[in-house]
C-alpha cells in the first residue's frame, strides 16, 4: 500500500549535500552502524529507505549490505558507496520472505501514516532470529522545534505511543533512547 502522504524525495536529495543534514547524518550514521553491529556482528543487512547509504557504508566491511530507497536519485548516490541498491517501496519490498539477518531504517517510520504495515513488511523479509531496527524522533526533542529534515509530514512519538506501536507487533521488542536522547530506537527480534 503506497502511503498517500508520500511525496517526491528528489528535491530533498538534490539539496541535502549542502545542508545541516549532511553534517548531522555523518555523526548519526556511525552511531547507528555501531548499534547494528552490537546486535548482529555479521550477516545480510537491508536498509529499507537507505537514502544515500551512509549507514550501509559503515557496515559494508562486516556485513553483506543491501539498500532500498523510494527515490531514484538517492539510489544513485548510494551506488557510489555500496554495490547492491534497489529502487523500491517499503510497503512492497522486492525480496523473498526470510532473507535478511537485519532489516533497518531510520528517518522513515515517522513519515508514514501506516507505520505498523511498514514494520510488518520489514519483518516479512527478516529471517527467524533476525532483527528489525528503526528510529523515530521523540516528541520532547529538538526535532519538533527545527521541523526535522524530511520533506513530508512527520510524527513525533511520546514514550507511551512508541511502546504502543511496538506492542502491536507479534515479536519481542525493546526500546532504547538514542542519539543524545533525541530518538527512540525499536529493536524487534523475530
Amino acid at each position: 500500500m503506497v502511503d498517500t502522504e508520500q511525496k517526491d524525495w528528489t528535491p530533498f536529495w538534490k539539496k541535502r549535500s549542502y545542508s545541516l543534514y549532511a553534517l548531522v547524518k555523518d555523526s548519526f550514521s556511525k552511531k547507528f552502524a555501531q548499534l547494528i553491529t552490537e546486535n548482529k556482528s555479521k550477516g545480510k543487512v537491508l536498509e529499507a529507505g537507505c537514502g544515500e547509504g551512509k549507514i550501509l557504508y559503515h557496515l559494508k566491511n562486516s556485513h553483506h549490505v543491501f539498500g532500498l530507497d523510494y527515490s531514484w536519485l538517492a539510489c544513485t548516490k548510494t551506488k557510489d558507496l555500496i554495490d547492491c541498491v534497489v529502487n523500491g517501496d517499503n510497503f512492497f519490498l522486492p525480496f523473498k520472505s526470510d532473507v535478511f539477518d537485519v532489516v533497518f531504517n531510520q528517518g522513515i517510520i515517522h513519515t508514514t501514516s501506516q507505520p505498523l504495515e511498514m514494520l510488518q513488511e520489514m519483518l516479512r523479509v527478516t529471517k527467524k532470529n533476525g532483527i528489525v531496527l528503526f528510529s523515530v524522533p521523540k516528541k520532547k526533542s529538538l526535532f519538533p522545534l527545527i521541523g526535522g529534515f524530511w520533506p513530508i509530514k512527520q510524527k513525533y512519538y511520546t514514550q507511551r505511543e512508541f511502546r504502543e506501536l511496538l506492542s502491536r507487533l507479534p515479536y519481542p521488542s525493546t526500546m532504547r533512547n538514542f542519539w543524545y536522547g533525541q530518538l527512540f530506537i525499536g529493536i524487534i527480534k523475530k
